[in-house]
């Protein structure tokens, strides 16, 4: 069995100062937010030639350009476009309800991106957002290495705002515990 050719580091955009050539990429490789970070997997370019890429820990992916073979070839990195909402206008305001919505954001500097939900462009528009639709690639601000991805052919894993369930308030610490009283068929009620 032939080893896959393997990615152990990674090329990153080089710093506006820096007048070298630009990278010359063998091939692309076009990932979902769920690629994202990575350890240790098996990709496959978009070319059909599969690698492995294999870091020593967890790697974000986000701000690569591209992955950097063991034999010396480049392969660009590109992110799939997904359905957005970029939302403008007070932008704390609008982030606070839309992480209570547990809804993924990526925060720009003047704007917000979030996944595109129409329950959820009607509820901003209501608090006097701007909300604009584009396509593009999604980077959420993430926790654990964790992000909601549109799940294949439904277009949203998120709940939407109306699915969400408000959790019940807690008993008050005062209150006894107690069981529920048994129901007594033999009486009016």
């Amino acid at each position: 069995m032939t080893a896959l050719p393997t990615a152990r580091s990674l090329i990153y955009p080089a710093p506006p100062s820096d007048a070298t050539e630009p990278p010359v990429f063998a091939g692309t490789v076009t990932l979902t937010p769920r690629d994202r970070t990575v350890r240790i997997r098996e990709f496959e370019t978009d070319e059909g030639e599969p690698f492995v890429a294999e870091f020593s820990e967890r790697t974000r992916l986000d701000a690569a350009l591209g992955f950097v073979l063991d034999d010396g070839r480049l392969l660009q990195i590109r992110f799939v476009a997904a359905e957005l909402m970029e939302v403008r206008g007070d932008l704390a305001r609008i982030a606070w309800h839309i992480g209570a919505l547990r809804m993924h954001c990526q925060v720009e500097s003047d704007h917000l991106l979030t996944y595109h939900n129409d329950d959820l462009e009607v509820y901003l528009r209501q608090m006097g957002a701007e909300v604009t639709r584009r396509r593009g690639p999604f980077f959420p601000e993430i926790l654990n290495d964790k992000v909601a991805v549109p799940a294949p052919g439904h277009g949203l894993a998120q709940p939407s705002p109306r699915e969400i369930a408000r959790p019940e308030a807690p008993a008050p610490d005062s209150a006894p515990e107690t069981a529920p009283a048994p129901h007594n068929s033999d009486g009016p009620f």
